[in-house]
């Protein structure tokens, strides 16, 4: 039996009703086999998105000689209504490119899941974290100039597959965003190590901030690759507002969106 874990996001859903843009959530079930019926999982809602890239991280027990076909349904939080879905297969969707495969609706939207071996490195525990942000871009000025970006950030960690020379970066934590704020103090964070890193603290991850927009479509304002031990030496030894010790963000080219 191997540990996987899965993350999910869908592209292009389309409004629910005429008008209103959906909140979506995804569910899990499994559709075959000794445990057909059941909700392997489902991932948090994300308001007015109508191309979510969840944080949620599902974790699967499977085998490869074992066939598990599942079904993924992308739902409204308001009324469940489905707005999208895919069926597949835990152990194909690992051995895709990438370590993902995706299946597209009638309407065009595409449901995305990305498997990957849940424990590389031998570390085991809880990782407990509080970012504060300081002296973060102005990226949204507003009328005359008045207004300030609102920023959340999120931790993604490498996924390569040398196989294919496919490299993604799947969400492993969003945090709250915090309205008109350039020195933004975050509420503090906890994830596995397992879920963080896949239990290896030199892991590459990559820490990016995102000036959030009400209909989904943030702007990114910087980011930084790291590794949770580079995360550790960096704690800051003169309050949280000590610059000299902070992680640096760098600049992003072009105009990254999300959403």
């Amino acid at each position: 039996m191997v540990r996987m874990q899965m993350t999910l996001r869908a592209e292009s859903l389309k409004k629910v009703g005429l008008t209103r843009v959906g909140s979506p959530y995804a569910t899990v079930v499994v559709t075959g086999g000794p445990n057909e019926g059941k909700e392997l999982g489902r991932t948090e809602v994300l308001e007015n998105d109508l191309n979510p890239d969840w944080a949620t991280i599902i974790f699967v027990e499977a085998e490869s000689s074992v066939y598990m076909p599942i079904k993924i349904a992308v739902k409204d939080k308001k009324d469940d209504r489905v707005m999208a879905e895919g069926n597949f297969e835990v152990t194909e969707i690992h051995e895709s490119p990438g370590h993902q495969h995706f299946q597209q609706n009638e309407n065009g939207s595409k449901v995305w899941a990305h498997v990957t071996q849940s424990i590389v490195g031998g570390v085991i525990g809880q990782f407990d974290f509080h970012f504060r942000g300081l002296d973060i871009k102005n990226i949204e000025a507003g009328v005359l100039g008045l207004g300030r970006s609102d920023p959340f950030y999120e931790i993604c960690k490498k996924s390569s597959d040398l196989t294919n020379g496919v490299t993604t970066w799947p969400v492993a934590y969003r945090s709250e965003t915090i309205m008109d704020n350039l020195n933004p103090y975050w509420k503090e964070g906890s994830l596995s190590l397992e879920a963080l890193c896949y239990g290896d603290l030199e892991w590459p991850l990559k820490i990016s901030v995102w000036d959030w927009q009400s209909k989904g479509r943030h702007r990114v304002i910087g980011e930084v690759e790291t590794t949770i031990q580079d995360i550790v030496d960096h704690v800051t030894q003169r309050g949280n507002a000590d610059r000299e010790g902070a992680l640096k963000l760098s600049k992003v080219g072009g105009t990254k969106i999300k959403g």
